[in-house]
């Protein structure tokens, strides 16, 4: 453990990233960790050594759609559904003590899930334990891909790495957290309170969100703005 939480979350997202080989998958020490539709329920699934997990829609987007919560239309595993009109898709990998922790309390179901909250439990994941979710944009051709971006190639598809989440569980001092929409511009921030509840504060198309954390006004139309089309 480092000096500071803070610092403690920067050393394991690090050490997550850290490259594992430069010209084939897996590339970097994540990719080697358990990804979630391997875990969880029907569709969980062994692979061969070295090959590579399917892309999928997001698990939670696609219970939405199922109980009419959102208008989110899944396809091919992934969501072309979106405001960009890209294709998008998601992976999942948990490390291995949140692999532990969630197979050792029966959370790899709804069903457990469910009994878990109606027993009033708590989470205490152990410090080690990280969860990456990461989102690929589908390139139209593997010619000519965009620079700056890292691009895999999956069966002849080429996918950028268009963003990545962390969730460490080891960071009491944690204020805000930023959601950022794939189908619409808008983004939620998430605030922490001093008495530690939580509020919720939603900003739109032409809006900025407040970041009181860093004293910040960030521009929704900046976020959605695409790096792959050019100046």
């Amino acid at each position: 453990m480092a000096s500071t939480p803070e610092e403690t979350a920067w050393r394991v997202f690090v050490a997550a990233t850290c490259p594992v080989n430069n010209n084939k998958y897996p590339y970097v020490v994540w990719q080697n960790w358990i990804e979630q539709n391997q875990l969880f329920g029907a569709s969980a699934a062994a692979l061969k050594a070295g090959e590579r997990p399917r892309f999928h829609t997001s698990p939670l987007a696609e219970i939405m759609r199922k109980r009419k919560l959102t208008a989110e239309i899944a396809n091919q595993d992934c969501n072309s559904d979106t405001k960009s009109g890209r294709t998008i898709c998601e992976e999942a990998r948990m490390s291995p003590d949140t692999q532990k922790y969630m197979v050792a309390n029966n959370l790899t179901t709804v069903k457990g899930q469910e009994a878990f909250v109606a027993a009033s439990k708590t989470f205490e994941f152990t410090p080690p334990s990280i969860e990456i979710k990461a989102d690929w944009v589908k390139l139209a051709s593997c010619t000519d891909p965009p620079q700056g971006v890292h691009v895999e190639e999956i069966a002849g598809t080429c996918y950028a790495l268009a963003g990545m989440l962390s969730h460490f569980q080891t960071i009491p001092s944690l204020e805000e957290v930023v959601l950022v929409a794939h189908d619409r511009q808008e983004l939620e921030v998430i605030r922490r309170a001093a008495d530690g509840t939580w509020s919720r504060h939603i900003a739109g198309a032409g809006q900025s969100a407040r970041l009181a954390s860093i004293a910040c006004d960030l521009a929704v139309a900046e976020v959605y703005r695409d790096p792959l089309a050019g100046d």
